[in-house]
C-alpha cells in the first residue's frame, strides 16, 4: 500500500504517533540521534529516521537515509538526502537538523507507505544530483568536493524576541549577508 491520497490520513495519524512517542521518551531518543546539533552517531544506508523540526507540514520528515554529503548543508552542517513515501518515493535535502532513528517496531508501521520505494530495491547506481549535473554523486556518504566552499546561509533570516522579567521585549534581526 505505496502512500497516495487514499491512504494519506492513515500516514499522517502514524507520523503524529511517532512524533509523540520520540517526545514522551525523548531524553532516550536523543542519545540515539544520528547527524545534526553534534552527533558523533552516523546513520545507515536505508535507515529510517523522523526529523526534528521540520516547517509546518508532517509530509517530509519521515524516511529513509539515501545519502549524506558531509558537511555540505547549510552552514557546514552534513547535508542528508532522505527518501520519502509517495509517488514512487521523492528525495529531499535536510541539513541543520537531527535525525531520530525509527525503532524497530515504527519501522514496521511506516514500511508499507514506502513499497514503491524501499531501500532494498533503490540503489541510485548513476548518484543523486541535487537539481544539476554538477551536483550529482555516488555512494553514500560523499567528502566535499575539492575546493568546496561551505554555505553560511546567505540571505536567511533569524529572528528573535526576549522578554524580560519586567515585560519587556527586546528583538534581535540577524541577516546572514
Amino acid at each position: 500500500m505505496p502512500l497516495d491520497e487514499s491512504n494519506q490520513a492513515e500516514f499522517d495519524e502514524l507520523h503524529t504517533k511517532i512524533h509523540d512517542a520520540i517526545h514522551a521518551d525523548h531524553e532516550v531518543r536523543w542519545m540515539q540521534t544520528v547527524g545534526g546539533f553534534g552527533s558523533r552517531r552516523m546513520p545507515k544506508q536505508g535507515m529510517f529516521v523522523k526529523t526534528g523540526p521540520h516547517g509546518g507540514s508532517l509530509r517530509g520528515s519521515i524516511g529513509w537515509v539515501a545519502q549524506v554529503r558531509l558537511k555540505q548543508g547549510q552552514f557546514g552542517s552534513d547535508n542528508y538526502i532522505l527518501c520519502h513515501a509517495g509517488n514512487g518515493g521523492w528525495l529531499m535535502q535536510h541539513s541543520n537538523n537531527v535525525f531520530y532513528p525509527l525503532n524497530p517496531a515504527e519501522v514496521e508501521q511506516v514500511r508499507p507507505f514506502f513499497a514503491d520505494c524501499l531501500p532494498e530495491n533503490e540503489t541510485f547506481p548513476t548518484g543523486i544530483t541535487l537539481g544539476s549535473e554538477e551536483t550529482r554523486a555516488v555512494g553514500f556518504l560523499i567528502d566535499p568536493p575539492e575546493g568546496f566552499e561551505t554555505r553560511g546561509g546567505e540571505g536567511a533570516r533569524m529572528r528573535m524576541t526576549t522578554i524580560g522579567a519586567d515585560g519587556g521585549k527586546t528583538v534581535t534581526d540577524t541577516v546572514f549577508l
